[in-house]
């Protein structure tokens, strides 16, 4: 216990107080408490779950999101993906533009247009798994108008014809295989659904009309680094090391 639970039990009736207490008291200087909190701040940073201290950053950044898939926290990963190609744990830290950590304040406020938009069609935890969500990321975040796309997608708007199936449909069909899939490589799985929405993306740029916008057989997925260097050139952060 410390002295806030014992006050607490004794206020209560729970726990007799003493007759007498010795405390001890210290004297520091402002500049000396300033310090000490500071470094007790950082501590307890540090030693928060990655989704509550993107809560936190949520908060200093003004950002309200409702839906329950974006305000959670859980983001990390499909940041690290969007920006880097793939999650932390999967980076080379030999090399020089992934020795750095990501700065998740900067990478949030460079992503909160994105984020604010799949936040506004409540995504559904099942559908923007975390691959998805960084698929979407990345292809927002090049300026494409992409809210249809998406919108569609999480509500299972998919649409066939002659037993063939829009690239809506099949980005659905590709989620659902995976999701049903025995995978022991999660992060792996993740960069894979990351390709396949980009792929998917693309289909649905080519219009209805093109043949290639009706498909039987399911997205291979295509490579998605060029994406993230043409997103990276839209928001003008190529030479950014923490992003």
């Amino acid at each position: 216990f410390d002295g806030k639970n014992r006050k607490e039990l004794w206020q209560s009736g729970k726990l007799q107080p003493p007759d007498t207490l010795m405390a001890q008291v210290f004297d520091i200087s402002e500049v000396e408490f300033s310090a000490l909190n500071a470094e007790v701040q950082a501590n307890r940073i540090n030693t928060l779950p990655t989704n509550e201290l993107i809560q936190g950053i949520y908060e200093e950044l003004g950002l309200n999101f409702t839906s329950e898939r974006i305000k959670s926290g859980f983001i990390n990963d499909a940041i690290n993906i969007a920006l880097r190609g793939r999650p932390r744990a999967l980076q080379d830290k030999r090399l020089s533009h992934e020795r750095e950590d990501i700065d998740l304040k900067k990478a949030i406020k460079l992503f909160s247009n994105e984020l604010t938009f799949i936040d506004s069609i409540n995504p559904k935890p099942d559908i923007f798994v975390t691959g998805v969500l960084a698929g979407a990321l990345i292809m927002l975040g090049t300026h494409r108008d992409l809210q249809e796309f998406f919108t569609r997608v999480n509500n299972r708007q998919g649409e066939h014809k002659n037993n063939l199936e829009d690239p809506v449909a099949g980005l659905i069909r590709t989620i659902e295989r995976h999701r049903i899939d025995d995978r022991s490589m999660p992060a792996m799985l993740s960069i894979e659904l990351c390709r396949k929405t980009i792929q998917a993306v693309t289909l649905w740029e080519e219009g209805d009309e093109s043949p290639l916008y009706w498909r039987r057989k399911l997205v291979s997925g295509i490579d998605h680094m060029p994406y993230i260097r043409e997103m990276k050139r839209a928001k003008h952060i190529d030479g950014e090391r923490d992003l």
